[in-house]
């Protein structure tokens, strides 16, 4: 019985996992392909700053939403399952969509812009930004907070995934092996395993006794702390936001105008590895905890070095080998993905009963700071390097 439950328990992360990677794949998608779709889109090099911006006005869904849910929260639970089921099927019908409207231009105020390939992105965003207010709390009632972590490796495959097919699609280099469309139908088929993986997850998690979920929930460094309540909720958010609005929103924007005075395969492949370390790094929670108020601050401090040093060179055009830009770029990714899974995991074992609808809120508006902010300096301020 024992070895049952245990495989049980297995089975319930690699499908948590397998859940977990629809979470961004899309976007992680797109951010992957924008040296192909640079090159038909008239914004250039301001396409990115662009997507960053439609993925936060994909924010109002995640908003409407925690709304609803603070003060209906019956409604919500009712619909849940069928919400999540809808969002998947919706992230394929964006995805799909992007494949016949990528070359598209239209005429706005006498102006090329990629109207309909914008329009397409908006709705595969959508389930994206739901996610992390809808996807996280499901995942902590399944009885232990590393499932939390097991969530964001997943999230971090989601990411991997779509790296590694840029490299086998040959973006780094002149020619592709194969096209934009095909990537695309590819990226669907994955989050038709992710979509399988819910249903997985519905039908396992009734197969494991409640008297496991209390005893897997094992106490951990973070409740000896003797931390009131209140403070093992703020410090983990307010991670939680800054890590996010950088990861999501200030990275990704940035990068084209960090990488600009170099090679054009520098971007690529500094784009790439953005994506690439965040199961990685996620990953190491599982084995020593980072979740401590004084491992919380440390690792803050050492995610910064990098991700500053990104947006310096994002203002400044410093004579530097280029190796740098690839590898900053993974340290950053990374170590904010860690910040984030270790924020998460202590808000996972907090007893504030929304304590990880709260992170996914923090998430999402730390995202649309960063995102506001950085269209702002870019379109209106013109601070980074332009060509």
């Amino acid at each position: 019985m024992a070895l049952i439950r245990m495989n049980s328990q297995w089975i319930l992360h690699l499908l948590v996992l397998l859940f977990g990677m629809s979470a961004w794949l899309s976007i992680n998608s797109i951010y992957v392909q924008l040296p192909i779709l640079s090159l038909s889109a008239p914004e250039s090099w301001n396409l990115a700053s662009y997507i960053v911006i439609i993925i936060q006005v994909s924010c109002l869904f995640p908003l409407i939403y925690s709304i609803v849910r603070y003060w209906k929260r019956e409604i919500t639970d009712k619909i849940e399952s069928v919400l999540i089921v809808f969002l998947l099927i919706l992230d394929i019908i964006g995805l799909l969509l992007s494949t016949f409207t990528y070359s598209i231009q239209t005429t706005i105020g006498g102006t090329q812009h990629s109207l309909w390939l914008f329009i397409s992105i908006l709705i595969l965003c959508i389930p994206c930004t739901m996610a992390d207010v809808l996807f996280m709390p499901l995942i902590g009632r399944l009885g232990s907070p590393s499932f939390i972590t097991t969530f964001y490796v997943g999230m971090g495959v989601g990411a991997l995934l779509p790296s590694a097919l840029s490299f086998a699609q040959g973006v780094n280099g002149s020619s592709f092996n194969f096209s934009y469309s095909i990537f695309i139908y590819i990226i669907c088929v994955f989050v038709l395993i992710s979509l399988a993986a819910y249903f997985g997850i519905l039908y396992t998690e009734r197969r494991i006794s409640r008297e496991e979920k209390v005893s897997s929930n094992q106490p951990t460094d973070i409740t000896n702390e003797g931390v009131s309540s209140l403070q093992s909720i703020i410090l983990p958010i307010t991670v939680s936001l800054v890590a996010s609005s950088f990861q999501n929103a200030v990275i990704p924007a940035i990068l084209p105008y960090a990488t600009q005075p170099f090679e054009s395969s520098i971007y690529s492949l500094s784009t790439n590895l953005f994506v690439l370390t965040n199961p990685v790094f996620c990953f190491i929670q599982h084995f020593f905890s980072f979740s401590s108020t004084l491992r919380l601050s440390l690792l803050s401090l050492v995610a910064a070095l990098p991700t500053f040093f990104l947006l310096l060179l994002s203002v400044v055009p410093l004579s530097i080998p280029s190796a740098f830009l690839p590898i900053s770029s993974a340290l950053s990714a990374g170590l904010l993905s860690l910040l984030r899974t270790a924020g998460a995991s202590r808000l996972a074992h907090s007893p504030h009963p929304k304590a990880l609808f709260y992170c996914g809120f923090a998430t999402q508006f730390g995202s649309f700071v960063g995102a506001i902010t950085v269209f702002l300096l870019a379109n209106l301020f013109h601070i980074f390097i332009s060509s």
